[in-house]
């Protein structure tokens, strides 16, 4: 009698279903991880354009606007006012769940907020209120 080699059809079940359980888990996590670094990529385009907006409010009375926007240097991609009376105003970037959002106030104090109430507080930057029933 040959002794037989390899594996039976049982264990190749069981490997499969163990590599089918280790997916379930990490797909949603590679998903979430995927969306928070999209959020903190525009938080960063965002942020290096406070400094841009502040040299402008030095020379100017107010907020920088959407035509002004390729003389200081803001990429398009970045959602600004079309009019401007003063020096509070926001500006944003992304879409739906990676928008990204600063406000600056009159008193120069800049606030953040992201479209996606599932990943919280990143980085100062708050999510959404979740609304009550």
């Amino acid at each position: 009698m040959k002794k037989q080699k390899g594996f039976s059809l049982i264990e190749l079940l069981i490997v499969v279903g163990i590599i089918g359980a280790l997916t379930a888990i990490a797909v949603p996590q590679y998903q979430k991880y995927t969306e928070k670094s999209d959020i903190v990529a525009n938080m960063a385009t965002l942020h290096n354009m406070k400094s841009v907006v502040e040299a402008h409010l030095l020379d100017n009375p107010a907020f920088p606007k959407k035509d002004e926007q390729g003389s200081l240097g803001i990429p398009t991609t970045v959602t600004m006012p079309t009019a401007s009376t003063d020096k509070s105003g926001t500006m944003s970037i992304g879409t739906a769940l990676k928008l990204v959002t600063l406000t600056r106030t009159d008193d120069g104090l800049w606030s953040c907020a992201h479209g996606n109430a599932d990943l919280g507080e990143i980085n100062g930057c708050k999510a959404p209120e979740e609304e009550e029933e």
